[in-house]
């Protein structure tokens, strides 16, 4: 995709984000670094899209307002992988006093085999067999059926708190021997060209 087609889907994205709020919210939606997070949540359910340009973590920080209720919240989300790397991994991770309740529907993008790994109450590992390119959904994003949306309960944090969710890619490294060809093609390069001069 060419630099100025990323740049148009960007502004039709912030055009999208500058649509009404609903109560839960990404305070710091839009760029995170260099990778985007849309917020699509509305009362009592936290729902975002997030793409990602390169494998940083993205922590986010999402505020509850008086119109999510106290006990469970909904939670759903569309992760694109925009880099150049497969994922072996995703972790999921809360933070501030929300926990996990239920774990539910899960899709890799291209149909590969996953495991659903609960490290906790707070934390969630993803592992990919195999590696996954493109991404996953997570829960219901489009109709919050509640057999499939993945569910967080508050029971501490009321109107005006925040907590965090804090997004892992684990990329799948790159081969030392590829490392170490490449450098060794790169040392034959500039050894030809000093012969030349």
């Amino acid at each position: 995709m060419k630099k100025t087609s990323i740049i148009f889907v960007a502004l039709g994205i912030l055009a999208l984000m500058a649509l009404p709020a609903g109560a839960l919210v990404i305070n710091n939606a839009g760029f995170v670094g260099d990778n985007f997070i849309t917020d699509f949540s509305t009362p009592g359910t936290l729902n975002f899209d997030a793409l990602f340009f390169n494998n940083q973590p993205v922590s986010l920080d999402i505020g509850i307002t008086a119109d999510d209720p106290f006990g469970l919240l909904a939670f759903s989300a569309n992760v694109t992988n925009a880099t150049a790397l497969e994922w072996s991994g995703f972790g999921i991770e809360l933070g501030g006093g929300p926990t996990f309740a239920e774990i539910n529907s899960f899709t890799p993008a291209s149909g590969g085999g996953f495991t659903i790994n609960p490290v906790s109450s707070t934390e969630v590992f993803i592992s990919f067999a195999p590696p996954e390119p493109q991404g996953f959904f997570l829960g219901d994003a489009f109709f919050n059926d509640p057999a499939f949306v993945w569910l967080i309960e508050n029971l501490d944090l009321g109107s005006g708190a925040s907590f965090t969710m804090d997004l892992t890619p684990q990329p799948v490294p790159v081969p030392p021997t590829l490392v170490l060809l490449g450098s060794g093609l790169l040392g034959l390069a500039a050894a030809a060209r000093r012969r030349q001069k």
